[in-house]
């Protein structure tokens, strides 16, 4: 009996001995840090791409300050436009940065009455924008990203004495203004990827020479911007 109660008491001992001995092992390895994110997809490289959409902008005109300087009234100008765009990303952790050049195509057209009963039309055939990108891909394969700069667009105005009635005088010219915006990209394929965004240009106010109609010649000051809302693919020649 005795010889048995020191033998228990002997593996009693011996295993706290070796429990002591593996808790103070495990404390004594070193903690490991949190894995940081992985990100598989890579936005780095130049893309080519196209895109089109829908437009909507505003023609505010106001008189020849000579003659009359009225408030003569503003107009919408919708329609539908298409082009093409290329670019460059570059890419750190989960953050992008690029530039990007698109063109368009368009047909956004708008016209009111003013209080003389002239018909005044505004029509935009063509714009594009010259842009810096910013953006976050913190989920991998989808990009989230604001963009800002330059922009441009060809409009004509035209001013008929009245509804249908004989030419005024008119003005073509090329605007220039800022755009800002955003969008989501996301990429399906190593190579492709499909994006959706809003841009919002604003050519302020301009001075413009009218003429070529029943007039000799004025001019009017005319503001205009546009909201537009893409759907773009791109192809990125990326690693």
């Amino acid at each position: 009996m005795r010889f048995h109660g020191f033998a228990l008491s002997v593996s009693i001992a011996a295993g706290l001995s070796f429990g002591a001995g593996s808790i103070a092992r495990a404390a004594d390895m070193p903690l490991k840090a949190p894995r940081a994110p992985v990100y598989q997809y890579n936005w780095s490289g130049f893309y080519i791409g196209a895109n089109g959409g829908f437009g909507t902008g505003r023609s505010s005109w106001t008189d020849d300050p000579t003659l009359t300087g009225s408030d003569l009234g503003n107009h919408t100008t919708t329609g539908g436009f298409a082009g093409g765009q290329i670019g460059f990303n570059w890419q750190w952790g989960m953050m992008m940065a690029g530039a990007e050049f698109d063109m368009d195509w368009a047909s956004l057209k708008g016209n009111h009455t003013d209080l003389f009963l002239h018909d005044l039309n505004s029509k935009v055939s063509s714009f594009g924008t010259i842009s810096g990108r910013l953006g976050v891909a913190y989920w991998d394969r989808l990009l989230v990203y604001v963009k800002g700069g330059g922009a441009f667009a060809q409009y004509r105005y035209d001013d008929f004495i009245t509804v249908g009635g004989p030419l005024n005088g008119s003005a073509s010219t090329t605007r220039w203004g800022w755009v800002m915006g955003g969008g989501m990209e996301y990429a399906f394929t190593r190579n492709w990827s499909a994006k959706i965004e809003y841009n919002y240009i604003d050519f302020n106010t301009r001075r413009l020479n009218f003429g070529g109609g029943a007039s000799v010649g004025y001019v009017q000051d005319i503001a205009s911007n546009l909201q537009l809302v893409k759907a773009g693919i791109n192809y990125r020649f990326g690693p």
